[in-house]
Order: structure tokens, then C-alpha cells, then sequence
């Protein structure tokens, strides 16, 4: 079967990601990651692409990429054959580097780079490659040591990140670290986009706009943190789509409680719960006593 086009134009945002053939190591030590840095950020000026977020992890890479001009595929060939060279010499090996061809996913503006960022740059922690977020902040193979300590590379799109976080309760990177917090506290990362909503959807316009994306308040873990006691459901079930009763329960709870308390829009909620929207609308759309009472302070 033949393969489908990538999906790319003028202005587009790509997720981008790359494995090691039979999933073995990309990077054999630093010597490797610093040099694949340097071809990125020599290949991202050549071709006037701009990173937004990215991490080197041992089998594999992430990379979040605007092309102003729709070139995706002239970057990442000059990146990855020049890399693929540079490792098969340097340890005299023969053949491919990389598992088939580069993953590429084309995305909407609204609420999802946010959540792309998240994802890449906690990375790390998810693999049990650093602790915690003190950490991180100091490990050079993301783009979340460039944010906090302000040694970016010249290439690292620090003016998107600005752009993408900034909040009118405080400073943008307050609103970026708390926004990676969240996603460790509901014990996964990060929920990311559906692949579907990478081709068709990449052009229409999104009534959720970035604004409706900022760091829920602490009152919203409080009431998390009860209906988790009450439950007895953990939190990294709350995000996502699962059928098993008590999880529904738990969210439909979660949900009528901070609709009513926090006086928010349902498609919030679900963004800082990391449930998919209609699955929200759903849960609430009997608002009659189902046998679910809401938590009594």
C-alpha cells in the first residue's frame, strides 16, 4: 500500500518524531546529542524553520516545528541523513538509523501546542530519566532548561512559548511551570491531541481559543483531591476516555462540582482534566440526581 502524503504548508506546526531502527539508541552519549543539536539548529536556520519545544530521549526524538514556508521535508532530510552518516562513521556500522520514516503530525493552533510542549518537554521525567521538575531544569536535552534559565540556543523559539503561555494573572513562565505541574499531579504528563485532528482540522478555525487553556486555580485540585478521597479513583484515571463506572462517576462528579464552585465553561474543565470535551457534555447532560451526590464541604 502506497504511503499518504505528509501533510504540510505555508504556516504550518508539526510534531515531529523519529526512532531508532529496532528501537535502539539514537544517542550513544553526549558527543552524539551535542552533535544532532548542532545539525538541528544548523538546518532549522537554513531553512528559516522555527523549534518550538523539543527532547532527545536514548531511542528516539521529539521536535515541535513551525515552517513558515512548508518545508518540513527539507529539514528533517538534511538533518536526519547528515546525522544517519555521522553515526554510521563514527561507529563503523552500515545500513539505517532510523525506524521507516519520520513521524509528522500538521496541528491546530488552539489548545493543543500547549499541550505538545507539556508532553515533549516532560519527557525526561516520564521515563525515569530525571526526578522532578528541579531536575529537568537543569538536564540540557529539552527545551525546558532554555525557558527557566533563559541559556537558550540561538535557535529555540523562545518568542512562541511567550506567545503560548502568556496569562494576565502572572508571569508567562509561572503560567508554563505551572502548566507542566498539572500535568504531573494528574499523574500523566500530559493528554495529547488525537492524530485526527491533524489533516482535515488543521485550517478550521476553533471556537476554544488559546486564552481558555490557563492554569486552572488551586481551589480546582482541592475539589480533585476530594472527589479522588470519595471515589477511591486515582488520579491518573481521570484523564482520557475509560468506561469503568467509578472513573465515570468520578468525572461526572469533578465536573458538576467545579461547574458549580468555580463558575467555569465545561469545555475548561475538561481541558485542565484532560477529559476529550464531548465525553464532558456527555456526563452533564442529565443534570438530575443520578445516585452521584456532590461532595458536602
Amino acid at each position: 500500500m502506497p504511503r499518504l502524503p505528509r501533510v504540510d504548508f505555508p504556516g504550518a506546526v508539526h510534531h515531529v518524531y523519529g526512532r531508532g531502527i529496532e528501537k535502539r539508541d539514537l544517542f550513544l552519549d553526549d558527543g552524539d546529542r551535542e552533535r544532532f543539536v548542532l545539525r538541528l539548529g544548523a538546518n532549522l536556520a537554513r531553512w528559516r524553520i522555527h523549534c518550538i519545544a523539543w527532547a532527545l530521549m536514548p531511542n528516539h526524538f521529539h521536535l515541535l516545528i513551525r515552517c513558515p514556508s512548508g518545508n518540513l521535508a527539507s529539514l528533517m532530510r538534511c538533518l536526519l541523513t547528515g546525522y544517519s552518516i555521522y553515526f554510521n562513521k563514527r561507529y563503523s556500522r552500515v545500513g539505517h538509523l532510523f525506524q521507516n520514516r519520520y513521524k509528522s503530525q500538521a496541528l491546530t493552533r488552539d489548545g493543543h501546542y500547549r499541550e505538545l510542549v507539556r508532553y515533549i518537554h516532560l519527557n525526561p521525567i516520564r521515563a525515569g530519566m530525571v526526578d522532578d521538575l528541579d531536575t529537568l531544569s537543569g538536564h540540557p536535552w529539552t527545551g525546558h532548561r532554555g525557558i527557566v534559565s533563559g541559556s537558550i540556543p540561538d535557535w529555540q523559539d523562545l518568542e512562541s512559548i511567550r506567545e503560548i503561555f502568556a496569562s494576565p494573572q502572572g508571569s508567562w513562565i509561572q503560567a508554563y511551570m505551572e502548566f507542566l505541574q498539572i500535568g504531573l499531579r494528574l499523574g500523566n504528563g500530559s493528554t495529547l491531541p488525537a492524530c485526527s485532528d491533524s489533516a482535515s482540522a488543521a485550517r478550521k478555525p476553533n471556537r476554544h481559543s488559546l486564552h481558555m487553556t490557563d492554569a486552572p486555580p488551586e481551589m480546582f485540585f482541592g475539589i480533585l483531591e476530594q472527589v479522588l478521597s470519595k471515589t477511591g479513583v486515582a488520579a491518573k484515571d481521570i484523564p482520557g476516555n475509560a468506561k469503568h463506572a467509578r472513573v465515570v462517576r468520578a468525572r461526572r462528579l469533578l465536573l458538576r462540582i467545579c461547574r458549580r464552585e468555580l463558575a467555569v465553561p465545561v469545555s475548561k474543565i475538561c481541558q485542565w482534566a484532560g477529559i476529550p470535551e464531548y465525553s464532558g457534555w456527555y456526563l452533564l447532560k442529565d443534570e438530575a440526581d443520578d445516585g452521584s451526590p456532590m461532595l458536602r464541604r
